[in-house]
């Protein structure tokens, strides 16, 4: 990157560079092109631009990702695991395209281990909770949502050795989602 504004990025394109998502990483945060970087396209000037709705948040090495609607607005968010910064980073959609950053939950694992994760109603409260398995802890971090994107109580209750993935589903048949 040679200059950045709050709405531009001016980059210097190394040879060899392929089509693809162009992905930043500044500060511990890694953002990604929705749109494909293609060293073969035509512009009246040689550069193209990315609208200030082409970059999401992410944590550090980002690793799972669940989509759902974490605050209740009826349109899609989602959530990704981060597996270098032992985060779960929410990021908040608004329905065109755009997203902004949301809550995000430690797993305390340490720096490592956050993998997958998975999103229901774990508590019953009505508002969608996130949980993940992290490796380095050998737990489920559980965080409990508060409605709006962001979340309050969390919960590690610990699974054993080197917990990798994660799901949920209604196991028991009680209406009620759970995750393993």
């Amino acid at each position: 990157m040679t200059n950045a504004t709050s709405t531009t990025l001016t980059v210097t394109v190394p040879l060899g560079a392929a089509y693809g998502p162009i992905t930043l990483t500044t500060n511990g945060y890694v953002t990604q092109s929705r749109q494909y970087f293609d060293k073969t396209f035509a512009s009246a000037n040689g550069t193209i631009s990315f609208g200030a709705d082409s970059f999401e948040v992410a944590g550090n090495t980002p690793r799972g990702i669940v989509v759902s609607d974490f605050n209740g607005d009826g349109k899609a968010d989602y959530a990704v695991a981060n597996y270098g910064s032992a985060t779960i980073s929410v990021v908040l959609g608004n329905g065109n395209g755009i997203f902004s950053a949301g809550g995000s939950v430690s797993t305390g694992a340490g720096g490592n281990g956050t993998n997958y994760v998975t999103a229901a109603d774990f508590n019953g409260d009505g508002k969608v909770d996130i949980a993940t398995a992290t490796l380095g802890n050998f737990n489920v971090t559980v965080g409990l949502g508060n409605g709006d994107g962001t979340f309050g109580s969390v919960m590690t209750p610990g699974v054993g050795f080197a917990p990798f993935g994660i799901s949920s589903a209604d196991l028991n048949n009680d209406g009620s989602p759970t995750s393993s």
